[in-house]
């Protein structure tokens, strides 16, 4: 009992650590703010919009920008609908993630002339898989990792062994992450962390105990679950329209 509280102190005490750089950093070097691309808004009913030259996928999420003469203020986050060749259906989300409780908030109906940017936080992804293999073969020297140490961590803090989507929601949010990677046995599914939607699919063939019930990390926190078994249902719960 000893060395379980002695590990969950450790743990703890890394996340912690972690979290402590990860805001520094992120107080130190905001992200630039570019929205050099060809994507217009050229149709807007109300929560809803139409972009043309769009280079998004479905489900992916996006901020709208508008021009002032001090700057670039992020308005509103959409997230992608539908897409056809290259025209997306968006609509307005309820929030956003980037904008400041200390500020104004801005309430204005959005124009043609705002512009489409990028999710700032798909530049950080987190990967969780059963094994080595799974994970190293979604490495992107794009992107920045965070590692799933650091999740375990989290999730030894939060005293949860059955992380369902909100754990997942709250963990991202809490380290800037956009992107998450979840690597199963015949498929892998990348989502975006804060819907949990499904932004793109990828095939995947891993050699694993069905009844594994850990994520690849260097910690030894089990969790209560059939791996597999329980990540796929857990993507599907939030993916039903997927899986018709």
């Amino acid at each position: 009992m000893k060395k379980y509280l002695m590990f969950l102190s450790f743990i703890s005490f890394a996340y912690a650590s972690n979290f402590m750089d990860l805001f520094n950093q992120n107080l130190n070097q905001t992200p630039a703010i570019k929205t050099d691309n060809n994507m217009q808004i050229k149709d807007i009913n109300k929560r809803n919009l139409s972009i043309s030259e769009c280079d998004l996928l479905k489900n992916e999420s996006f901020y709208i920008t508008r021009e002032f003469d001090n700057g670039i203020v992020i308005i509103a986050k959409a997230q992608v609908l539908d897409k056809q060749d290259k025209t997306c259906k968006a609509k307005l989300l309820d929030s956003y993630d980037l904008e400041q409780k200390s500020m104004p908030s801005i309430k204005q109906n959005l124009k043609t002339t705002d512009k489409i940017l990028k999710d700032i936080k798909y530049q950080r992804a987190l990967t969780i898989s059963p094994n080595i293999a799974g994970y190293e073969n979604m490495l992107d020297h794009e992107l920045t990792y965070i590692h799933p140490d650091i999740f375990i961590g989290f999730l030894a803090y939060e005293d949860e062994n059955k992380p369902d989507a909100k754990d997942f929601k709250k963990f991202c949010l809490l380290n800037d992450i956009g992107t998450l990677n979840i690597v199963l046995k015949d498929k892998t599914y990348k989502l975006d962390c804060q819907s949990f939607k499904i932004i793109q699919t990828f095939d995947t063939k891993l050699d694993f105990n069905q009844n594994q019930n850990h994520i690849y990390a260097n910690t030894p926190y089990k969790l209560k679950i059939k791996y597999n078994e329980y990540f796929l249902n857990l993507i599907k719960q939030n993916n039903k329209e997927y899986f018709k």
